[in-house]
């Protein structure tokens, strides 16, 4: 088995606009680097490159930069895994109006383009190194559903149950920190890939930010000397279990409202330092439960399917929604889905392939809208009513059953008639 790395700094000057909608103007610090980094996985015949990106999106024509890269290496495209942060706080990355609302620097766009197949292209001719790769999951109880059911005035003057920004620890989840190391013959720690599911909204500005993906990845390179690769899981209904405090809550009558009705604290945006600790955290536990053993893999072979499912619109038309399938060896399978994903389709996939490690990865390749399941629907949650792109529309409520049949598609054999 071996590996190349390859990256490259793609941190924007301070003029180009922030994601988050209240620091639109630009970034007021500069004291994270943003990159765009490329680990390739040489077993057999032909490789797999997984390219994750510090951005909040992966648009088609980033996306199309690095499969063309890696064409022109004879890698096909469904060797090649682009996969974002998902920073909140980074600039903004799709031409086309968006539910961030913020608008997009050209130039910025052509030189991060630019970058991509750059980055592409040097790994597949970067300096390999000999490895041995090892599994092991972690938990860290950091994030929460993000929508509670609660008794709520709908906007026909009904009192009703919706779905509200609000925690609900009872709810889905997945604490589960996921790391695969790779190893040199001396021992040493080459590359690490890990993933966790939780919006990166520690941080709501000021500033450029990786937010917590960035913080964890500096712990494992710190403790490890290893370059990190972040992967985020399905977190389209998790963000990090960060509330008011009781001070706060008692200075604000409304806030004392909200608790008595709803028996729960509201959500608040973190400090830097708690944005700090909560990466810290999770590239702690990366590294200890790697530190503690885990299990090896052995990576003689990858496998890697890729297909794109039509979604029902509700202008009665369709989208293509990119699913992705990576076995890496015995080990985990990675799946990636172009979208922002609600729990339980972790669930539905973990039972379609009938294997418990199953590696979700959200917003890869791609984004065309929240999905979640039909069950959620009477109680309108967020993002149900919600086009990510203006270019795509509003996705149809009764998406789950076509999502549920890509995973089955994706899952049959491909040779099969």
């Amino acid at each position: 088995m071996r590996i190349r790395i390859a990256k490259t700094d793609i941190t924007p000057p301070p003029h180009v606009p922030l994601t988050v909608k209240a620091w639109s103007e630009g970034a007021e610090s500069h004291d994270e680097r943003l990159w765009v980094k490329a680990l390739v996985l040489e077993s057999g015949e032909t490789p797999f490159i997984l390219l994750t990106i510090d951005s909040l999106w992966i648009s088609g024509r980033m996306r199309a930069c690095a499969v063309d890269a890696a064409r022109l290496a004879g890698v096909p495209e469904a060797n090649v895994m682009v996969a974002a942060s998902h920073t909140h706080s980074g600039p903004q990355t799709l031409r086309v109006g968006n539910a961030m609302k913020a608008p997009h620097d050209e130039g910025y766009l052509k030189q991060v383009e630019g970058i991509i197949g750059d980055v592409v292209r040097d790994s597949l001719v970067a300096d390999p190194e000999e490895v041995t790769a090892r599994y092991a999951e972690g938990r860290y109880a950091g994030s929460v559903k993000r929508l509670k059911v609660v008794l709520s005035l709908t906007r026909t003057g009904i009192v009703g149950r919706r779905m509200k920004f609000l925690p609900d620890p009872d709810g889905p989840g997945d604490p589960v920190v996921r790391a695969l190391g790779f190893y040199r013959n001396d021992s040493s720690a080459a590359a690490v890939m890990f993933g966790y599911s939780c919006h990166p909204t520690v941080l709501n500005g000021p500033g450029l930010s990786r937010d917590y993906p960035g913080a964890a990845s500096d712990t494992i390179a710190d403790r490890t000397g290893a370059e990190p690769f972040f992967m985020l899981g399905f977190c389209g209904d998790l963000r990090p279990y960060i509330t008011d405090s009781w001070a706060q809550v008692l200075a604000s009558p409304g806030k004392w409202l909200v608790v008595l009705n709803n028996r729960t604290r509201p959500f608040r945006y973190g400090t830097r330092d708690e944005m700090i600790r909560f990466g810290r955290d999770i590239g702690s536990v990366a590294v200890d439960s790697l530190a503690a053993g885990g299990r090896p893999v052995a990576l003689d072979s990858l496998g890697a399917r890729m297909i794109a499912v039509d979604v029902p619109l509700r202008d009665g038309s369709t989208v293509p929604l990119s699913l992705q399938r990576v076995d890496l060896g015995d080990g985990p399978t990675l799946l990636g889905v172009g979208a922002e994903v609600f729990q339980e389709f972790r669930g539905a996939a973990a039972r379609k392939f009938d294997r418990d490690d199953i590696w979700p990865v959200g917003l890869a390749n791609g984004v065309v809208g929240y999905l979640h399941p039909e069950s959620v629907v009477p109680y309108r949650p967020y993002g149900m009513d919600l086009s990510l792109r203006d270019d795509v529309g509003v996705l149809d409520r009764a998406h789950e059953k076509a999502v549920l049949e890509g995973f089955e598609a994706l899952n049959s054999d491909p040779e099969a008639p």
